[in-house]
């Protein structure tokens, strides 16, 4: 990927991280693109093989937005819950995604996210959770940000009637 011409390192211990204006409401493409893709995957491949193309797919963009955004950063630093904290608030900012919360808790290494506009299951129905897209891009994001793995979890959904997308961040 080429280097964005605006996009800075945030510098050593910074907890303030700009998203560069070159990504600002291009993050997501097209909700309806996504909504046609899920399905379109679904029909060809069943739906447990779509949401694991899905997560995926989604995982390996955000990691790759991470490097993007800051492609001379050394070394992702573990522990640096803080700056993923700032840099889902300012992306869910620049890219409309609706109203974030975030509570972290370091002692037990996790980090949960709620966002009341979820892009990924917005007027979408369901049984169950199916926002496998925005899991996939937490992960990316986390893994690489913080520099451990991790898993994600959705425990609440839009689509299932839930008021929020709660995802659960554990790192290991």
């Amino acid at each position: 990927m080429s280097e964005p011409s605006n996009a800075e390192d945030p510098p050593p211990g910074s907890t303030e991280i700009e998203v560069p204006a070159v990504v600002r409401g291009q993050l997501l493409p097209g909700r309806r693109v996504w909504s046609i893709a899920r399905h379109g995957f679904r029909q060809m491949l069943g739906t447990a093989a779509s949401d694991v193309i899905m997560y995926q797919f989604w995982r390996m963009y955000g990691q790759a937005m991470i490097k993007e955004l800051y492609p001379r950063r050394a070394q992702y630093a573990e522990g640096s819950l803080t700056e993923l904290r700032s840099l889902l608030f300012r992306i869910t900012e620049a890219n409309n995604w609706g109203k974030v919360g975030l509570e972290i808790k370091e002692a037990l290494n996790e980090v949960s996210v709620d966002f009341d506009n979820c892009s990924f299951c917005e007027a979408s129905t369901s049984d169950r959770q199916v926002c496998f897209e925005m899991a996939g891009l937490l992960s990316g994001f986390s893994e690489t940000l913080v520099g451990r793995a991790c898993t994600v979890s959705e425990i609440k959904c839009r689509a299932k009637g839930d008021d929020s997308c709660r995802f659960l961040i554990k790192f290991r």
